[in-house]
């Protein structure tokens, strides 16, 4: 069904309904704010992560150093868990701009 809504007294808006009455690109639109806003909430979240909240850990050697930062409010089993896990999985890491 279509129907022409006026905005104000010069600009009208077309509008299509569907069966349930509701306007299919106006719930897209809603649903993609809602979308932006978790996102934006969620990117805020995790700038909040200090580098006063990180410690760096070497995967590499002292001549070839790879570092990563871990999270410092760790567990002494879940440190040991995520290095061990990390070193086994290094090559993951892009480690330079190189490509080889």
């Amino acid at each position: 069904m279509l129907e022409i809504v006026m905005v104000d007294s010069v600009s009208p808006y077309i509008t299509q309904t569907d069966d349930t009455g509701k306007e299919p690109e106006r719930e897209a639109i809603k649903d993609l704010r809602q979308a932006q806003e978790a996102l934006e909430r969620e990117t805020a979240v995790s700038q909040r992560v200090k580098a006063s909240q990180l410690e760096e850990v070497n995967l590499g050697t002292r001549e070839e150093a790879k570092p990563v930062h871990i999270a410092k409010e760790m567990t002494p089993k879940k440190r040991t868990a995520m290095i061990t896990l990390l070193k086994e999985f290094w090559y993951i890491f892009a480690w330079s701009y190189e490509f080889k």
